[in-house]
């Protein structure tokens, strides 16, 4: 009796069964397929952004070194005037000396005269 149980239990697979499995086969091979299509449009898409990106970026840091170029530039001229007004105050200040030391030793000498009189 257990036998005939057993025989009775077993399942029959429809004629149908193989259909099924290359149905669904073909769908997972088509779903896959439309996946990599979406995969390697994304990756294209993604690319073209990095590209953009990468020349968004090379064109700001080229306007950067611009900016810094002119900004040199305004040192450099500010760094010669600096120099110039060196020279010029330099250039006063001994035509300053020229025209005082005379007159300060002058005094100086006169000073020096009276309080060698006084002490006599």
């Amino acid at each position: 009796m257990a036998k005939a149980a057993v025989a009775e239990a077993q399942v029959e697979i429809p004629p149908y069964y193989d259909r099924f499995l290359d149905e669904r086969e073909k769908r997972f091979v088509s779903e896959i397929t439309r996946l990599e299509g979406v995969i390697k449009n994304g990756d294209d898409r993604l690319n073209d952004r990095i590209n953009e990106l990468k020349e968004d970026m090379i064109r700001r840091f080229e306007e950067v070194n611009c900016r810094f170029e002119k900004v040199d530039e305004r040192f450099a001229r500010i760094g010669e005037s600096i120099t110039d007004l060196r020279k010029e105050m330099n250039r006063h200040f001994r035509w300053m000396m020229g025209l005082f030391a005379p007159l300060i030793l002058g005094v100086g000498g006169l000073l020096l005269k009276d309080l060698l009189n006084l002490t006599r």
